[in-house]
């Protein structure tokens, strides 16, 4: 684009417009760009910018109150944020700066990466696993979504694409790690960040239709770390009865259990 850093997010909405690769439907490649640009057309049209409108339309309808916007400089953390950690590159603690053309050295997690300051709607909330849990409930259980309409929810989990029937809306929906059908699952990662969220399908035992979510302040792409995710994901879905274990789930609403 021959600009100097720190790059805009109309320099990222520049770019876009000109990366297109196929016609919209036509084929699926992973990609935040339209998250942006619609975080971009919310911030200019909806009353309270995009913070005040996904506060509004979701966090408060779901009871979300401890999901906030993060920022990438590690001098705007939040209260209560935690530090994040990153072995994907060698275990190299620092790089050059997103934020200055000189050399300038950040750590890996908190600019020395990438600045997830302009690119918010892909992925710049910070949240925890009880928040997503409600999040999680209102998409998969609840029978009638307090965000989503009836048509919507649906459109989430059809198949867009026959020749990648494994992609819904933003969601896995091939179900073959996962219990067959009904299974759904969604990972995300930044520099310094992994989470997964996993619904069991039918094929599941036990474990058939239950849902749970964890999020990591650390990301490696390579070594030991993967493995350990792996392993977390096994164990876990043993204990939920995976493997056939009956498992006594008792009743009622155990949110409020949560501070």
């Amino acid at each position: 684009l021959g600009t100097t850093l720190p790059a805009t997010l109309e320099d990222r909405i520049e770019w876009l417009d000109g990366s297109r690769k196929s016609d919209p439907e036509q084929f699926w490649t992973y990609s935040n760009s339209g998250f942006v640009l619609l975080g971009e057309v919310l911030d200019h049209t909806a009353p309270g910018g995009y913070d005040g409108w996904v506060t509004d339309q979701i966090l408060t309808p779901l009871g979300m109150t401890d999901t906030v916007p993060g920022l990438t400089r590690i001098e705007d953390r939040q209260r209560n944020e935690v530090r994040y950690y990153d072995t994907t590159r060698g275990g190299a603690g620092t790089g050059q700066s997103w934020f200055s053309s000189d050399s300038l050295q950040l750590p890996i997690c908190y600019g020395g990466s990438w600045n997830q300051d302009p690119t918010a709607a892909s992925g710049g909330w910070i949240s925890s696993a009880a928040d997503m849990a409600k999040f999680a409930y209102d998409m998969l259980y609840r029978s009638k979504s307090r965000v989503l309409s009836v048509p919507a929810r649906a459109a989430m989990y059809a198949t867009r694409l026959p020749a990648f029937p494994a992609q819904g809306l933003a969601w896995f929906i091939d179900g073959s790690l996962y219990g067959g059908t009904g299974a759904r699952d969604k990972t995300g990662h930044h520099t310094g960040t992994n989470a997964h969220l996993i619904k069991y399908g039918s094929g599941a035992n036990s474990a058939a239709g239950c849902t749970w979510f964890y999020v990591f302040n650390r990301y490696g792409g390579s070594g030991a770390f993967p493995q350990q995710q792996a392993n977390l994901e096994s164990a876990v879905g043993q204990a939920l009865g995976t493997g056939g274990t009956t498992v006594d789930w008792g009743s009622g609403d155990l949110f409020g259990m949560i501070s």
